[in-house]
């Protein structure tokens, strides 16, 4: 038996341990820098994927499919971001987690109706008595919509795929796609969202790989399709069920394992692209928040965060000591939109002011990423100490501004917030700055 074949039989071993699980739950359910490729699913329509790597109940490699727990989280800005938390069961006790029940304890009280008429309920301690807090963590502050899951971190799964009816772009870019739950549109941009639910890869699992013959995903094409109602999702096997198939997917289907030039293609990094967002990015979206927590709850969460972020800067300078930003740096870039739940795709276009230019990406930006900013990073932009080049408008951004800035690039640009505005260049400096940003980072040129 080869290697490859007992990982996937383990993951079939694990698949049976989970719907034994469910069921004894009885709760089964069946553009910034770097631009992450996605393959969007759209609703009625069959599509065609193979799936590439080992499925994430025994992942090895970070290319390999992965779960990751997500949230859209209103920040001090009034703006959304998307917020990357470790597994609950793992580290219940990260931070975010903990200020979350806080905010969100609640008690059973036997005399208040249910939802359904019944006696019976649970009661938010803090809904009534304190709605700044509660309304901010439950709803994000849109009270009126039954959608809106407020800071309920959702978890989803990566997938490496290749798109079949998109193949001349993998030829093109010899790279592989992220499998995305859908794409929207939002002010002439497409918004991606990471992953799909867990829904569709105990699909996958339960009805093709654990048929006989079908234990490697790798070896044939899968069909998805994303449907309006329960069960949400199909699966078709690309051979097996070619009779179901719609008449301009059957042409898209191969019938062969993987081919020596997919193997040459590059899978994207799904740990490099999705951690967990840093601390110092919670101090910056959400340290007012925290501070109120503590005023009105009495608790010292700020405090902790303060600590936490201390440390974190501490071990990324003493990484970039061993690795100097002109080299290859191992960093990678926050997560997400600060303002939707999709990944936007930005582009320079003209300004009066300025001359325009279509940003490039750095040599290492792609498999890289930038580092994230810091306190520390922003004081050597300063005064010259970080990359040898003394940022001259730094000194000058408001606290706004800066907090547009996702990260830094090894030739030194900045990774800006897609939410930041389309792009712009400096007509001396050549430095790319959006149209929120009203000073030349590196040069100071102000652009009122």
């Amino acid at each position: 038996m080869s290697d490859t074949k007992s990982k996937f039989l383990e993951a079939l071993a694990q698949r049976k341990k989970q719907k034994t699980e469910e069921a004894s739950r009885g709760s089964f359910s069946g553009s910034g820098f770097p631009e992450i490729p996605y393959a969007p699913l759209y609703t009625d329509k069959q599509q065609a994927f193979r799936f590439v790597g080992l499925p994430h109940l025994v992942r090895e490699k970070p290319t390999d499919s992965k779960r990751v727990h997500i949230a859209m989280i209103l920040g001090d800005d009034d703006k959304k971001f998307r917020c990357i938390g470790p597994d609950p069961q793992e580290q219940k006790d990260w931070i975010l987690y903990r200020v979350i029940n806080k905010v969100l304890t609640r008690h059973w009280d036997k005399n208040i109706p249910g939802f359904k008429g019944q006696l019976g309920a649970y009661i938010y301690d803090y809904a009534t008595v304190h709605p700044e807090l509660y309304n901010r963590v439950s709803k994000n502050n849109n009270i009126g919509s039954n959608l809106e899951r407020g800071w309920r971190f959702n978890p989803c799964i990566l997938f490496n795929v290749i798109d079949r009816a998109d193949y001349a772009w993998h030829e093109e870019n010899k790279r592989l796609k992220i499998l995305s739950k859908k794409a929207s549109e939002w002010q002439d941009k497409v918004f991606f969202e990471p992953g799909v639910p867990d829904t569709l890869f105990q699909l996958i699992m339960d009805d093709i790989v654990a048929i006989d013959g079908n234990t490697n995903w790798e070896d044939y094409d899968i069909v998805v399709c994303k449907v309006a109602d329960k069960p949400w999702y199909k699966v078709y096997h690309g051979i097996d069920d070619v009779k179901k198939l719609d008449d301009d997917i059957k042409s898209l289907i191969v019938n062969t394992g993987i081919s020596a030039k997919e193997r040459t293609w590059e899978s994207n990094d799904l740990d490099q692209l999705f951690q967990v967002t840093r601390y110092s990015k919670i101090k910056s979206k959400l340290g007012l928040f925290f501070q109120k927590v503590d005023k009105v709850l009495n608790t010292k969460y700020y405090e902790e965060l303060l600590a936490l972020v201390e440390k974190e800067e501490a071990e990324i300078a003493e990484r970039q000591m061993k690795f100097p930003p002109d080299g290859a740096d191992d960093e990678v870039p926050p997560e997400g939109t600060e303002n939707k739940e999709t990944s936007p795709v930005s582009t320079a276009t003209s300004k009066p002011e300025v001359s325009v230019s279509t940003p490039t990406r750095s040599p290492q930006s792609n498999a890289k990423g930038s580092t994230p900013m810091t306190d520390i990073i922003w004081k050597g932009l300063a005064d010259g100490s970080y990359n040898g080049k003394k940022y001259l408008g730094v000194s000058n951004m408001t606290a706004e501004e800066k907090a547009l800035v996702l990260g830094v690039y090894v030739d030194g640009s900045f990774e800006w917030s897609p939410d930041a505005g389309e792009l712009f260049e400096g007509s001396s400096s050549k430095f790319l700055t959006p149209e929120k940003c009203k000073v030349d980072p590196l040069d100071g040129t102000r652009f009122d």
